[in-house]
């Protein structure tokens, strides 16, 4: 199974740029603001309340007056949310839904789907951990073997173990492969992001300048999906083909 670098970018680009991949870039952007300012004004009342000595905790950063506790509950609640918007956008560009949205792409087993995906997350993020402490090929590695986990659960309705264990197996003599594209989309994730971070700054004002770096690196994010959704698709259709 040979995985072709240029067409998972173009692929994902327009899966991505499409009516429904554009609904979930705003749908992405705005709650991904509203999260960065709850959770900015949840640190912020945190290090006041723990460390009242220090002058200026918040360090300029856009934040809103609210109780720790109801800080903490909408802090979730948005996090939840955003895990099921990838859930669900993985859906609907693996399955290629550029216009309509079937009803099962946002009700299917939406409770396990979340939960294997937020432990698969932790798991997923210790393994790379434990690799770049080892070695920092080990982590890389880790990275591109169970970068599919997600798109299992969410796509197949795995559990993450399965969803580890098939990645695996998919991604097997394509490291190199998906090592460039996603080394080349990140890349141009960073440069875009500090472009922008260095023009907002220029403003003079942290807070605009975190809430415009997380408008435009969420919906990057996005588009990091659509390669991954054409990547897997590429993927799967070659290892069905060989059997």
């Amino acid at each position: 199974m040979a995985l072709n670098v240029t067409q998972s970018l173009t692929g994902g680009l327009r899966r991505t740029a499409t009516k429904n991949g554009l609904l979930l870039i705003v749908a992405y952007a705005v709650l991904g603001s509203v999260w960065q300012v709850v959770f900015s004004s949840l640190f912020v009342r945190w290090m006041s309340t723990t460390f009242p000595e220090l002058p200026n905790a918040g360090g300029g950063l856009l934040t809103i007056d609210a109780p720790m506790s109801l800080l903490a509950i909408a802090a979730i609640v948005l996090l939840l949310t955003l895990n099921y918007l990838t859930i669900v956008a993985i859906r609907v560009f693996v399955g290629g839904y550029s216009q309509s949205l079937p009803r099962e792409v946002l009700t299917r087993n939406v409770p396990l789907a979340i939960a294997n995906t937020l432990v698969g997350g932790i798991v997923f993020s210790l393994l790379m951990l434990i690799g770049s402490i080892l070695l920092f090929i080990p982590g890389i590695i880790a990275y591109l073997a169970f970068v599919f986990m997600t798109v299992f659960i969410a796509v197949e309705d795995e559990n993450f173990v399965a969803a580890f264990r098939d990645s695996w197996r998919l991604t097997r003599g394509n490291w190199i492969r998906l090592f460039l594209l996603f080394t080349g989309s990140f890349v141009g994730m960073v440069a875009l992001s500090l472009i922008v971070t260095f023009g907002s700054t220029v403003i003079g004002s942290t807070a605009v300048s975190t809430l415009v770096t997380t408008v435009v690196y969420l919906p990057l994010s996005m588009f990091l999906l659509g390669i991954l959704a054409e990547a897997f698709l590429q993927l799967q259709n070659e290892r069905r083909s060989e059997q």
